[in-house]
């Protein structure tokens, strides 16, 4: 997990530290929604994430941005219930699950535009995070003789952190683009999102 921290890391500042084509960009507002693939915690379980995230630009290079994002995984094939009728199983707990993770996040912080051109710009944000996560899966399964015992971990809590994030964004049209997204959300459960998105500048 540290090597893939600081591989992120690296790849943020070396983007960050590019700037050689560098404009001056009427654009001060960015709009942008994304889907990604997700890394929840060590990278053990994975997921998608969907969000939406928001620049304001108060000078050529730098502003502020404020997102949110909501991430899911499952692990295994199905889950089950209190409800299900399982032959000679005891089930201890509220809804136990195979494997599910619900998160959701909310991110502020600033935002240094390395590049900004007429079909071209490029984004790197830093900030508090705010994530709210739901964890739920079986840890224990006890057998007898006549029957199996199930008990279930569900916690759920709120946690404050770091998030870091890169967007790439390609102008299709004037002010419409499409693009590449990268975040990290540092917290004790950490989540790591790539995936695309779409964009709109004004």
């Amino acid at each position: 997990m540290k090597n893939r921290l600081l591989t992120f890391t690296v790849i943020i500042f070396s983007f960050v530290s590019y700037s050689s084509d560098a404009q001056e960009a009427d654009s001060k507002n960015y709009l942008l929604s994304n889907i990604s693939y997700s890394f929840f915690g060590s990278g053990d379980l994975s997921g998608s994430a969907i969000g939406i995230t928001y620049h304001r630009m108060f000078l050529d290079k730098f502003g502020a941005n404020i997102s949110y994002s909501k991430a899911t995984a499952q692990g295994g094939r199905a889950y089950f219930t209190q409800n299900d009728s399982i032959p000679n199983v005891i089930i201890d707990g509220s809804s136990p699950a195979f494997e599910i993770a619900l998160y959701h996040s909310a991110n502020i912080g600033l935002t240094y535009r390395t590049t900004a051109g007429e079909r071209h710009a490029l984004l790197a944000g830093a900030g508090l995070n705010y994530k709210s996560l739901i964890d739920n899966y079986i840890y224990n399964i006890q057998n007898s003789e006549h029957a199996s015992t199930i008990e279930n971990y569900y916690h759920s809590s709120k946690e404050v952190g770091f998030h870091v994030s890169l967007d790439y964004l390609f102008f299709v049209a004037k002010d419409f683009a499409i693009g590449i997204h990268g975040a990290m959300e540092i917290s004790p459960n950490i989540l790591s999102n790539a995936g695309i998105s779409l964009g709109y500048r004004f």
